[in-house]
């Protein structure tokens, strides 16, 4: 059964409760209406808890979670309430480092106070306390990796627990404690989370209050001008595709025609330029002669039709078309 509360945790927990459902639902996304207003409300309502804790003397140095009473065990998470609602205070960049160190107070104390009681292991939160700039980027990203699995796992149990308890007329203590462990869980792994994130933020706070003091930037953040690639020229042609494609097909220009190539070839020069090379003697015009006459003009035609077909055969297949099977 659930012990008796007496008159004064009664009188806590009327203060600490609305406390308490406002960071739920600062936390878990519910809209709020004038939200700072509200946050100056509980941050005094916590430091009148934190003041009648004092006096109650609900807490004892030397002593173990299992010690505590499960009536009490709500109270542990003030500071962290404290951390969440300085670090949501809307201030100017001035004063915004000095509320996110306040906050790193409140959650290193949390931790601290639950080391202490044994709820957690000093070993494994202290590792996890070290400054971000320790770590490697993917030791960093695996932290966070399973510093959410672990919140979203004692979220559920949370939810589960609330249920059973919502279920039953009576409220049973160990359910009632198992809750307020779970909860403590949670939001230790919340705290490792802000502190970590505000560390990052008070560096870059501290960057930009040096930039407004002395109005220049900082050379780490100034940005350096990227160097700009040269231009490079190309030209979209037909001719150019054709060539990557193909190759660059004939080595050069052509000087002459087939027709002006066979000339010079065979006949030592064009129409006139070809009788007047071959001979000064006047043509013969006996009947050998004009066989033999009738024998080169055949000769002509043929060397002429093979040189034709040459020059159709390199059209059809370009120059370095052949054998490519020993080209690098």
């Amino acid at each position: 059964m659930a012990s008796e509360l007496t008159d004064e945790e009664v009188s806590i927990l009327e203060i600490f409760k609305p406390a308490q459902k406002f960071i739920n639902d600062l936390e878990f996304g519910s809209s709020q209406n004038d939200v700072q207003a509200r946050l100056k409300t509980t941050i005094e309502n916590l430091h009148a808890v934190t003041r009648m804790i004092n006096q109650m003397q609900l807490f004892s140095s030397n002593e173990l979670i299992d010690d505590v009473p499960t009536s009490s065990l709500p109270f542990l998470m003030v500071p962290v309430f404290l951390g969440i609602c300085h670090e949501n205070v809307s201030t100017a960049i001035a004063q915004r480092a000095e509320e996110l160190t306040k906050a790193d107070i409140y959650f290193r104390n949390y931790l601290e106070r639950l080391i202490g009681l044994t709820l957690l292991d000093e070993l494994a939160f202290s590792v996890k306390r070290n400054d971000c700039a320790a770590k490697s980027a993917e030791q960093i990203r695996k932290a966070k990796i399973d510093r959410h699995r672990k919140k979203k796992e004692l979220k559920a149990l949370e939810d589960t627990i609330k249920r059973e308890l919502d279920a039953v007329a009576t409220v049973d203590e160990g359910a009632l404690r198992d809750l307020y462990m779970t909860q403590l869980l949670f939001w230790a792994e919340r705290a490792v989370e802000e502190i970590d994130s505000n560390a990052q933020e008070i560096e870059i706070l501290t960057v930009m209050a040096a930039e407004i003091k002395t109005g220049q930037p900082s050379r780490s953040t100034e940005k350096k001008p990227e160097a700009t690639p040269p231009l490079v020229t190309f030209t979209l042609t037909r001719d150019v595709q054709q060539k990557n494609v193909f190759g660059k097909g004939y080595p050069s220009i052509p000087a002459m025609t087939v027709d002006e190539w066979y000339q010079k070839r065979f006949l030592g020069g064009s129409g006139e330029h070809g009788h007047a090379h071959g001979s000064s003697q006047p043509p013969q015009s006996s009947g050998p002669a004009v066989q033999g006459s009738d024998d080169e003009s055949e000769d002509e035609d043929a060397a002429r039709a093979k040189a034709m077909r040459w020059d159709e055969y390199k059209d059809d297949h370009r120059r370095g078309w052949g054998n490519m099977h020993n080209k690098g």
